[in-house]
């Protein structure tokens, strides 16, 4: 019997569904491209991954599928996950807006 209860990864503890998960960037095997399996945080390590995201700022690795403490730290940073790279949310919206006419 295999165990399908998600387990936090960081401290091991049985996290159930509604822990916090996230997918990295790549695959295992180029050939038969299928995404990593998800990772889980529970409740305390989410709280602990949010608080070092905050101080490693633009730096952090940046999840395919983000997880809930991920978002919440870019959006208290002001960036944004644009394709797989951080972006300060000032530069983004700066972008959208059309130059003055001279």
């Amino acid at each position: 019997m295999t165990d399908t209860k998600p387990k936090c990864q960081i401290c091991g503890v049985y996290c159930g569904y509604s822990a916090d998960a996230g997918t990295i960037y790549g695959c295992a095997d180029p050939e038969e491209p299928e995404p990593f399996d998800p990772e889980f945080w529970c409740k305390k390590c989410a709280k602990k991954e949010y608080q070092d995201a905050l101080k490693e700022g633009e730096k952090m690795y940046v999840y395919w599928q983000m997880p809930n403490w991920q978002m919440k730290a870019l959006k208290k940073l002001g960036l944004k996950k644009v394709e797989h790279k951080l972006v300060r949310d000032d530069l983004l919206s700066s972008l959208d807006k059309p130059d003055k006419a001279i």
